[in-house]
């Protein structure tokens, strides 16, 4: 059990180096981490066995580090040649985070090659100018520059989104974990989408927004009377307060028209709460059914005293 421990610690210590420099004491407190307690002065002795299996462990700065290991990965040049694109590729981000782990990477890598190999990426890196590389980073500020000025106007968009056609209504840009996004009212679907701008290929202008500002992201309604009793959610639904005659509905996913057209249905037992703009169309269109009930209850009257006559 000693000989399995002892194995264990300096494949540990091998792999805690070979990702970063430690000093002793660091490297002490990882392994105590695994309930394999060691001390200073052994840790120094793995580092002997270490050297002996023909790994070069140096010291700078008061912590240790891995230069090189005698087992190595055969890459050929095709191989050489990805990497030291990407590697240039990376340089465009002009992020010196994002460029320290890119190089923490690659640094990994090449620690697992032999030396001519090394020289071979560097003479193929250094022949690859860094202007050769698409300006992808570019492009997504240009086009989140141009989106900005549409935000502002209240503009329609037509986008090319990978291969398909969206003609949108831009609502606001948001980044996460170091990506872009557009989130935007599609007017085919009639539902709020999110779009990754790098994956926008082309985007127009389509002159003033024709109304999605009229459909929310939700809709609440009340159900009451007999008819919020009987009531069950459509699907997707979500009731946010209930009681003995009345229910609370949220619907966020259902076409806008329908939606309010299945509500007109439900007569005096249903009633818009929000957004006001829905609500509104609402009333007015109860206002125009009224308008041409009565209209027609008048000209039917007028059709049968002509007829009495």
């Amino acid at each position: 059990m000693r000989k399995i421990n002892s194995s264990y610690r300096i494949i540990k210590i091998l792999k805690l180096l070979h990702e970063a420099p430690y000093s002793l004491e660091e490297l002490s407190f990882e392994l105590d981490k695994d309930g394999l307690s060691v001390g200073a002065k052994t840790i120094t002795k793995y580092f002997l066995t270490l050297r002996t299996a023909g790994c070069s462990i140096k010291k700078k700065n008061g912590k240790f580090y891995l230069e090189n290991v005698p087992f190595f990965i055969d890459l050929n040049k095709h191989e050489l040649n990805t990497l030291a694109h990407f590697q240039k590729f990376s340089q465009k981000f002009n992020s010196k985070k994002f460029d320290s782990k890119i190089q923490s990477v690659f640094s990994k890598i090449l620690k697992l090659t032999y030396k001519e190999t090394k020289f071979k990426y560097a003479k193929i890196l250094n022949k690859i100018p860094i202007t050769t590389i698409p300006t992808i980073r570019k492009r997504c500020h240009e086009i989140i520059g141009i989106i900005s000025n549409i935000l502002k106007d209240d503009l329609r968009l037509k986008i090319q989104y990978n291969n398909e056609l969206f003609v949108i209504v831009p609502k606001s840009i948001r980044f996460s974990k170091g990506t872009a996004y557009l989130n935007a009212y599609d007017e085919r679907s009639q539902k709020y989408k999110r779009f990754i701008i790098s994956n926008i290929v082309a985007l127009s202008s389509m002159g003033a927004n024709k109304g999605a500002d009229n459909f929310a992201l939700a809709t609440v309604f009340k159900v009451n009377g007999r008819l919020a009793k009987n009531y069950y959610p459509y699907e997707k639904e979500t009731i946010h307060h209930e009681s003995e005659n009345e229910k609370i509905i949220y619907n966020k996913h259902q076409d806008k028209l329908s939606l309010i057209h299945r509500c007109l249905k439900y007569g005096t037992c249903c009633e818009i709460i929000s957004p006001q703009s829905e609500k509104e169309f609402f009333i007015n269109e109860v206002d125009t059914m009224l308008n041409n009930l009565s209209r027609n209850s008048f000209n039917l009257q007028k059709e049968e005293e002509e007829l009495a006559h």
